[in-house]
């Protein structure tokens, strides 16, 4: 039984082994490589407003891209969510 469980440990340990290779080629694009939307579903000037622009603000930098700020008020933040439904699944917005 001992031996059975050393048997797996190391077919298991080389199995790891040999895929570590392949993970560093799979790395995603950089991101962002355009401008980033953030949706406040809330009036301009409003607390959550100046929330999203001061953290806009410090993403740019980190990300050497602009962060648009875009208030979408009204029917109780649902006008917000809807935009951000209904816009591309590209992790821009």
């Amino acid at each position: 039984m001992k031996r059975f469980f050393n048997a797996a440990v190391a077919a298991t340990a080389v199995t790891l082994a040999s895929t570590v290779p392949l993970t560093s080629h799979a790395q995603a694009p950089a991101w962002p490589s355009k401008p980033v939307k953030i949706v406040v579903p809330s009036p301009p000037g409003g607390s959550t407003d100046q929330i999203a622009r001061a953290m806009g603000q410090k993403l740019s930098v980190v990300w050497g891209q602009p962060v648009v700020i875009e208030n979408k008020p009204g029917a109780g933040l649902t006008l917000g969510a809807d935009y951000v439904a209904k816009a591309p699944n590209d992790g821009y917005t």
